[in-house]
């Protein structure tokens, strides 16, 4: 629709939304694989970035909670996962939207061994249309072991 101007620059990402007549500025990217999907998911989709600190690498919470997030820019973010120096907590609250799909794709990032051994808080309530799937991946990462209980 136009209401959102993307310019790349070396020192990072700027970003205009007319809607609101704001600037939003993103730090450099570094080559760093899972933001740059992250970033290119959220043009797709016609979203704008969230700027927290999971996704600038400044936190190890990703607290997501109640962002309207759907499938897809979830399991944008999930892709980052790999590349944190380590996740502490996740929590996804109350995002309707969500789906197996979207949560699934998360579960099984948390599941890798170098994320659930220092994870200590899930949370995925009043995510309505999470089904068995994820119930069954969630079942299966807690008898693998790690900090989550």
């Amino acid at each position: 629709d136009g209401s959102k101007g993307v310019q790349r620059r070396n020192s990072g990402l700027d970003m205009f939304d007319q809607q609101t007549n704001s600037r939003l500025h993103l730090p450099p990217l570094n080559g760093v694989a899972g933001k740059q999907k992250y970033l290119k998911e959220c043009d797709t989709q016609h979203r704008t970035p969230m700027a927290f600190s999971f996704t600038t690498g400044h936190s190890s919470q990703l607290l997501l909670q109640g962002k309207d997030l759907v499938d897809s820019e979830l399991m944008a973010i999930a892709a980052m996962l790999p590349e944190m120096d380590f996740v502490e907590e996740a929590n996804i609250f109350g995002n309707a939207l969500l789906t197996d799909r979207g949560i699934v794709h998360l579960l099984r990032q948390l599941a890798k061994p170098d994320i659930r051994y220092r994870l200590t808080s899930l949370n995925l309530g009043h995510c309505s249309k999470a089904g068995h799937y994820s119930l069954d991946v969630l079942v299966s990462s807690l008898r693998s072991g790690g900090a989550l209980r």
